[in-house]
């Protein structure tokens, strides 16, 4: 009895064993493909520690970030901060506050698709004698902070150096992305070279004074361009507000909810696509051509335009 047990307890010994090897020969036979490509799981952890990509980068709580005419000066050191001459590039998400002067210089923000960068102004000027003083290149979302009491300027060059191939920024202010205005400050933005304030996206002025001077459109938002609140002055341009986004009709809108607006401009005063929507706050145009100018839906509250 005892040698049949034991006889049966060596085959299942052999057995697990041999189990065992088959697993082995399973697992290397998976980790290569038949024409030697790398399985998923290994290509998914290259691109992931892949070196220069924005989202390495951890949050910034509330970086400080000075100009000194022909450098710049960073409170600590942060991997999401990089200086390169005259040009500083942000590539992680949170909050950097900037003061100063910069000659013929500009920030770039280069943050990954999730990211949401807050910008706030708080004494800031900024020329760029070759291309744009502010150019957000990718990010989710851009807050731009204008701090309280504060005179920011942005001037850009009235012809662009871009690499070849490329047709962007386009603007003193360009952005890939949605931008918000927000703050108590103000900002002056003077386009030399094409549009004043332009995004690809959405445009949403919530408070502050901005005043635009532009060769083209003073504000242009592709999507849309909301004006919540605060004061907006375009003081000379080709058309002053501008949306165009033909393919999508929730887009494509130009809206003033409130604020004072005022708009000189040689063209169109307000041009969209899709809609225009003037419910609340106080405009007044000087324009060359049409103070409203929308083959699509118009909405005039009594009142609040008035063409001079």
């Amino acid at each position: 009895m005892m040698q049949k047990r034991l006889i049966s307890l060596m085959l299942a010994a052999l057995l697990t064993l041999f189990a065992l090897a088959s697993c082995g020969d399973g697992g290397k036979t998976d980790t290569n493909d038949t024409d030697g490509t790398q399985n998923e799981s290994e290509t998914d952890t290259f691109a992931d520690t892949s070196v220069g990509e924005p989202d390495l980068y951890a949050s910034v709580s509330d970086l400080k970030i000075t100009f000194n005419g022909n450098s710049i000066s960073v409170n600590e050191d942060d991997l999401g901060v990089q200086i390169d001459g005259n040009t500083v590039t942000l590539r992680a998400s949170g909050k950097y506050t900037f003061s100063g002067t910069l000659d013929d210089g500009s920030i770039i923000v280069e943050a990954a698709k999730t990211d949401k960068v807050e910008l706030v102004f708080d004494g800031v000027n900024i020329t760029n004698s070759k291309s744009a003083p502010l150019y957000i290149k990718s990010c989710d979302k851009v807050t731009i902070i204008l701090a309280d009491g504060s005179e920011n300027i942005l001037t850009d060059a009235a012809k662009y150096e871009l690499p070849y191939g490329e047709d962007k920024p386009n603007a003193c202010l360009y952005s890939s992305e949605d931008i918000d205005f927000e703050g108590a400050g103000t900002l002056i933005v003077n386009g030399n070279y094409n549009n004043g304030i332009g995004s690809k996206n959405d445009i949403d002025i919530e408070c502050g004074i901005i005043e635009v001077r532009a060769v083209n459109n003073a504000i242009k938002g592709n999507d849309s361009v909301s004006i919540l609140g605060g004061t907006v002055r375009i003081i000379g341009a080709d058309d002053g507000i501008k949306s165009d986004t033909e393919t999508d009709p929730s887009k494509g809108f130009v809206r003033i909810e409130g604020g004072e607006v005022e708009i000189t401009a040689d063209d169109d005063a307000i041009q969209a696509y899709t809609s225009v929507s003037i419910t609340g706050g106080k405009v007044i145009t000087n324009a060359g051509g049409n103070a409203v100018n929308c083959d699509g839906s118009v909405t005039l509250a009594e009142g609040i335009l008035t063409e001079n």
